[in-house]
């Protein structure tokens, strides 16, 4: 292995390693180093998925997303999925990525979106990247610096791009109503009655005592997400013989007065 490379006038010294290319289906964080100015990949552990998912009935909006970015004249597929916490979207990012069956990136919440496009102009391939809970990272990602990274004018790469964030107002402006960069939006929404009734029929099975008094505590719940509902019914189906309230007490679930 040579000790430099040249590139144009430019000669660099050559990086220490072996030639990689990101592999389908395997997940990578993607970072930063301030002090060297330079982006790199890490090799992450698989995407956890749960071998059971409650109330996810969002196939075909997840493969109206695949076949879209799939079509040969599409360069950038970009996706925002909004909603409560807990409501299923980083779970739905999960999927979607997951079944793209490309190289995943997650990107660190600490890499300079300024960087993004720079960054992607020196690959080539088909990816597809994550940037999760967006409104809460305004330090570090500029949703007018993420609008141009979607815009794939100087990049030779093809992106699926997925964002999730908790509040849909703090970026409207931006990435509202901008269907060719954004081409995708779910707002996710709190479960309705009929949704927690379901849930509740698929968890604690044929107990009607028991289902009702668990609908009761959680129209209750101030925050009725699938997060905080599934894993109350969870708690009621491993200990049959404890009070529903005893074990709603014990969790993380705030109660309205």
């Amino acid at each position: 292995m040579k000790n430099f490379i040249k590139s144009g006038n430019k000669i660099f010294i050559s990086p220490k390693g072996m030639e990689y290319e990101l592999e389908n289906g395997r997940v990578y964080t993607l970072k930063y180093n301030e002090w060297e100015g330079a982006a790199y990949f890490e090799i992450n552990e698989n995407i956890n998925i749960p071998n059971k998912i409650y109330g996810n009935n969002y196939d075909s909006f997840i493969n109206r997303i695949l076949q879209w970015h799939k079509r040969d004249d599409v360069n950038n597929t970009g996706i925002l999925l909004s909603g409560m916490k807990g409501s299923g979207k980083t779970l739905t990012s999960k999927i979607i990525a997951k079944k793209s069956d490309l190289p995943i990136i997650i990107v660190d919440n600490n890499f300079p979106s300024r960087k993004l496009s720079d960054t992607f102009k020196k690959i080539s391939g088909n990816y597809c990247m994550i940037f999760d809970e967006i409104d809460k990272n305004e330090r570090y990602w500029d949703s007018s610096q993420l609008l141009g990274f979607l815009d794939g004018i100087e990049t030779v790469c093809k992106k699926l791009v997925l964002f999730t964030c908790n509040d849909e107002n703090f970026a409207n402006e931006n990435l509202i109503d901008r269907c060719s960069r954004i081409r995708y939006y779910k707002k996710f929404e709190g479960l309705d009655n009929d949704s927690i009734s379901n849930l509740i029929n698929e968890i604690i099975k044929d107990d009607k005592q028991k289902q009702t008094k668990c609908l009761d505590l959680i129209n209750k719940f101030k925050v009725k997400s699938f997060d905080n509902i599934i894993n109350f019914l969870h708690e009621v189906q491993l200990y049959p013989d404890s009070k529903e309230l005893d074990l709603l007490n014990d969790l993380n679930i705030e109660i309205q007065n």
